[in-house]
């Protein structure tokens, strides 16, 4: 006889089920990504249980790494175990886990990233005009990742790496809230110059060193396997958490993310901890990091650095890591940070790290913000920076840690949130504490060679010196800022940044700074931690305003004639 009763409760369940994935459908049309990603970030807080085991409840996220690591200087070699422990909360059963291998895009010269390569170009011709062989130094330009073994569980699992990707067949499905622990043994050969990740004369460093969990879409079952795109930064990666040990050279300054720790027990086969008792080798030294919260794990490292630190007006410090941390370039540089802290934590809200540390890059070329860190290179050589766009440079950068590092975005598909809405921030800081004006339409001068922009010449000048070329960024003006990546290609920062930000300006004079300071919190609280999309920023605009100041901001992001 048919059980009512277990009828009764299999239409519950199914009722329950279809909710939950009508939630879970109107989060994601709404921008937020079905995730851990239900907390503030905590990047480069000293977590609070340094000396108890890591379970899953004191974890921020449900993916943390622990990651021992030794740099071999010589060889130019990172040699390095990546134990990861990660709790299944997209709802579905896995029987694969993906990675990026972001540093595969060094392998090969013609598949670079096309941001460094003049530079790269040029460090090769001084190479070989210095009587260094030409063919054997094109070797030392390149990079990649070598993944020896991965074990789930203590079983070894089967894997393969390719096309920028670590795939790993699970032993079985991983049903959700389920959790499970891997252990890849890797290598990775640092290329030399100018990269995300690069080796040159006494100095290494750079993110893309370390297995990033690709990010998954729970609705259709896939995995984001999107390459690194050649000509615009795509990183595209979860909030999480990480224990780091770096091997490293005795006498060197070494730089991380997250905050240094005093050393901390280890962990064992069973999870446990035990005490270390493993000493470093003369001539080398340990360094201990811990962080919540990041997106990626960076170091950078040299024996030539000295440290100064000040504190911040909200509490943290900023610390500048150098050749020359006191001069006048740094001086300036810290000086004009401490005060841009301070304005975007009023109109933010809170820095995402307690400590945010500048790095000198050995090239002027080499500028990069991540979780709490910020590099940038020393002025000098031909054709320097203007002081005014180094400025704006360095706004930008720093409002990437609230934009870029702690509210998450794709890309390929929003990248106007992390380019356009941090440099409008610098426009912001500019007009607020500078008096200058904000950036203008575009407005066309047939006399001149290429016209009046919003954002000054090619070389990054103008009243605001801004760097944007304006030839490419009046091309732009009749597509849409919310154009995906792949369509926006080489145009892509003249549409995302400049246009971007251009239309920002256009609708904060319309709606009044109180309103526009508003929206900003808004979207900061919600989305610190988690993984945002245009469509979910036009929502804290209609949320916190009204309707009308949304449609006139989408109609600004979508307009397909010049601003």
């Amino acid at each position: 006889m048919y059980d009512q009763t277990n009828r009764s409760t299999w239409i519950k369940g199914k009722q329950r089920a279809c909710l939950m994935l009508l939630l879970v459908t109107l989060c994601v049309l709404s921008g937020c990504m079905p995730s851990w990603l239900l907390g503030t970030s905590t990047a480069n807080r000293a977590p609070t249980n340094t000396n108890k085991n890591i379970t899953t409840t004191d974890m921020s996220s449900p993916i943390h790494y622990d990651i021992d690591a030794t740099l071999d200087e010589r060889a130019h070699t990172i040699h390095a175990t990546a134990t990861i422990t990660f709790r299944n909360v997209f709802g579905r059963s896995l029987s694969e886990l993906l990675f990026h291998w972001n540093v595969d895009s060094y392998r090969f010269l013609n598949e670079q990233p096309t941001m460094y390569k003049a530079v790269n170009e040029r460090l090769r011709v001084t190479l070989e005009t210095d009587g260094n062989k030409g063919a054997a130094q094109v070797d030392n330009f390149v990079g990649g990742a070598t993944t020896h073994q991965v074990v789930v569980g203590k079983q070894l699992a089967e894997f393969e790496h390719k096309r920028q990707m670590l795939n790993i067949q699970l032993p079985k499905k991983l049903a959700p809230n389920e959790t499970i622990q891997l252990t890849i043994k890797y290598e990775v050969s640092v290329p030399y110059g100018a990269q995300r990740l690069s080796y040159m004369k006494d100095y290494v460093g750079g993110t893309y060193w370390t297995p990033q969990l690709a990010v998954y879409n729970s609705i259709e079952g896939v995995w984001n396997q999107a390459p690194v795109y050649t000509s615009y930064n795509s990183d595209f990666f979860y909030a999480a958490d990480y224990t780091v040990k770096l091997d490293m050279p005795a006498n060197w300054t070494v730089v991380t993310s997250g905050q240094q720790v005093s050393q901390p027990a280890a962990r064992t086969t069973d999870g446990e901890r035990s005490p270390e008792h493993k000493q470093a080798q003369p001539h080398r030294q340990h360094i201990y990091a811990e962080a919540r919260g990041i997106r990626q794990f960076v170091f950078y490292a040299s024996p030539h650095w000295g440290v100064t630190e000040r504190a911040l007006q909200q509490g943290g410090k900023l610390i500048a890591v150098g050749s020359q941390p006191t001069d006048d370039q740094m001086n300036k540089d810290i000086d004009l940070a401490q005060d841009a802290v301070h304005f975007f934590t009023q109109k933010f809200g809170p820095l995402p790290s307690q400590t945010l540390t500048f790095v000198e890059a050995p090239l002027r070329e080499i500028f990069d913000s991540t979780d709490g860190v910020i590099v940038i290179g020393r002025e000098g050589g031909q054709n320097p920076l203007q002081p005014e766009q180094r400025q704006m440079r360095i706004l930008q950068l720093i409002a990437k840690q609230w934009f870029q590092a702690a509210v998450g975005s794709n890309p390929h598909t929003d990248a106007f949130l992390a380019e356009g809405l941090s440099q409008f921030a610098a426009d912001y800081y500019l007009f607020e504490r500078k008096n200058v004006p904000w950036p203008q339409r575009v407005q066309r001068n047939e006399g001149s060679s290429g016209g009046n922009s919003a954002h000054g010449d090619a070389s990054g000048g103008g009243s605001n010196g801004l760097s944007g070329n304006v030839r490419k960024f009046e091309a732009v003006t009749t597509l849409p800022i919310t154009l995906p990546l792949t369509k926006a290609r080489d145009q892509a920062e003249a549409l995302y940044r400049w246009k971007g930000s251009l239309a920002m300006a256009i609708w904060a004079q319309e709606v009044g700074i109180e309103s526009v300071d508003r929206v900003m919190q808004a979207y900061y609280t919600r989305y610190s931690g988690r993984i945002a999309s245009v469509d979910g920023f036009l929502n804290v605009v209609a949320q916190t305003l009204d309707s009308d100041h949304k449609g006139r901001l989408y109609h600004l992001l979508n307009a397909r004639t010049p601003l």
